[in-house]
């Protein structure tokens, strides 16, 4: 199953008409903008994505744009937090943010915390669901909740989501924690749903472990835990550093869920947030995600 690309692109096509009802700026970034952001120089990323994925964007971005893409990197729920802590206390420190969880927008906005901005790619974004209407986020990536494991020492990988309640797997598993974790927050949330608080009382015997973020491809790829559920995009950047990591696409489901990217409202270099989102949403920026 290949479903990595973020955004579904239809050549020839267009964004329905009725998403464009109110008036927008033209979209992309304007010659004028572009200058203003190089003067800038520079703009700080808050952002939920891998750290591979992450300094990437810096690095590819960066050489693009001709600017410095400062990055913090936290998992979602505390990116999240850290945005809106800050907002509260009238600190202007981020430019743009990104996180896996779209609440986390329809929050900001509602605060009052996010500029609109419609980038140059909107035409091939071809489902309503991938971007707020108004424009104040678009989504940067689909994560597809999955089972990461070790081919290396897990010979006979889980099939499904049921089967990591079984003993045998007992000491082996590792996920998110849900406060600080947007994916395994949903997904956690999905499989409640799918199997009840009875399924959860299975993985609390098998022993699983939490650590802050989802991504935890290292303690796979070393071994001391060989099983993670956290979404299939973890495996990309875990396979270019050379670690063992391969995913499973649980026969009993796979939740996707979409993350989105904004624009702070007081971002202190808006002209190279613009650019920048401008940049992660085009098909370049976008393989950086795949």
């Amino acid at each position: 199953m290949s479903a990595r690309l973020v955004i579904a692109w239809l050549i020839g096509g267009g964004v329905l008409a009725s998403t464009l009802a109110h008036a927008q700026p033209a979209p992309g970034v304007t010659a004028e903008e572009r200058a203003a952001a190089r003067r800038e120089g520079q703009v700080t990323y808050y952002t939920a994505r891998t750290t591979v994925t992450a300094n990437t964007i810096a690095k590819k971005a960066g050489e693009a744009l001709g600017i410095k893409v400062n990055i913090v990197r936290l998992a979602s729920t505390l990116v999240f937090n850290r945005a809106v802590q800050e907002f509260d206390a009238g600190i202007n420190a981020a430019d743009v943010i990104d996180t896996s969880v779209t609440d986390h927008f329809v929050a900001m906005k509602k605060k009052g915390m996010l500029q609109p901005f419609t980038p140059s790619s909107i035409a091939k974004f071809t489902n309503p669901a991938y971007y707020d209407p108004e424009h104040y986020w678009h989504a940067s990536q689909i994560g597809l909740g999955a089972i990461n494991y070790n081919p290396q020492l897990v010979k006979d990988p889980p099939k499904s989501w049921k089967e990591l309640t079984d003993p045998k797997f007992k000491d082996k598993l590792v996920q998110g924690h849900v406060k600080a974790s947007g994916t395994s927050l949903l997904l956690d949330y999905w499989l409640v749903k799918l199997y009840g608080w009875e399924y959860f009382k299975g993985l609390q015997k098998n022993n699983i472990m939490t650590h802050q973020s989802c991504d935890q491809s290292n303690l796979v790829a070393s071994g001391e835990r060989v099983i993670l559920l956290c979404d299939h995009q973890i495996t990309v950047p875990a396979q270019s550093r050379s670690l063992p990591v391969e995913t499973v696409f649980p026969e009993d489901g796979v939740i996707a869920q979409i993350g989105g990217m904004g624009i702070l409202k007081k971002a202190p270099h808006p002209n190279a947030a613009r650019l920048l989102v401008d940049w992660c949403l085009s098909p370049e920026g976008q393989q950086v995600y795949v």
